[in-house]
């Protein structure tokens, strides 16, 4: 499979990267300065920029599915997310790439019917970035089964960070994956197991899905 990777440079970018190639599929980085990523052996680095439909358009074409994982500028504007999913809303149309696989935010989960991101104790730190990666979520949806782009949206469990690859997770949809311990954790290398065990097996078109330990 020939991935087109969005945001490869970041931390999770690189997870993806690195566990994509290691299972044979050719991998196309797509970043806005090739000259401040450092990528696996074989990775393809293309220069693209989400927000710019044209850049993306080329970067993209040839790929059977793609992969964007966005974060926020450096300086602290998180309207990127949205102006990002508009740009592939619109581009991928007019490009032979039909499948996108959205890396999202576990903000939007829903614990006791609402979302994580209005809860109480939710850190202020993250809520203006929950609340953008939320709306995102809400476009995709509204886009309708007609709808040329193939979504899938992939929030991580509420906790994300380093750890071991076990290659073991537990999935679902709209609400978070506890341990019995109640904790709601997964390793970025973890995460990038179940990404692209998704994009191989093709659970989830059209839908949100999560997974954790």
């Amino acid at each position: 499979m020939k991935i087109a990777l969005i945001g490869a440079g970041g931390t999770i970018g690189q997870a993806i990267a690195a566990e994509a190639a290691s299972r044979g599929h050719e991998v196309v980085a797509i970043v806005r300065d090739p000259s401040r990523v450092t990528l696996p052996d074989g990775v393809t680095v293309r220069r693209g920029d989400v927000t710019d439909g044209d850049s993306i358009a080329a970067a993209v074409q040839g790929a059977d599915a793609v992969v964007a994982t966005i974060s926020g500028r450096r300086d602290g504007s998180t309207a990127v997310y949205t102006e990002g999913a508009d740009t592939l809303i619109e581009t991928l149309p007019r490009t032979d790439v039909a499948r996108l696989l959205w890396v999202g935010g576990a903000g939007s989960l829903l614990v006791g019917g609402r979302p994580l991101l209005e809860s109480p104790d939710f850190p202020d730190a993250y809520k203006a970035e929950a609340t953008a990666a939320a709306e995102v979520l809400r476009r995709f949806r509204d886009l309708g089964g007609d709808s040329l782009v193939e979504w899938t949206y992939f929030s991580p469990a509420i906790e994300i960070g380093p750890g071991p690859r076990t290659g073991s997770y537990r999935l679902e949809s709209d609400v978070p994956v506890f341990a019995e311990d109640g904790s709601s954790t997964i390793s970025y290398a973890d995460y990038a197991v179940a990404l692209v065990d998704e994009l191989e097996q093709r659970r989830y078109p059209r839908q949100r899905f999560t997974a954790g330990y």
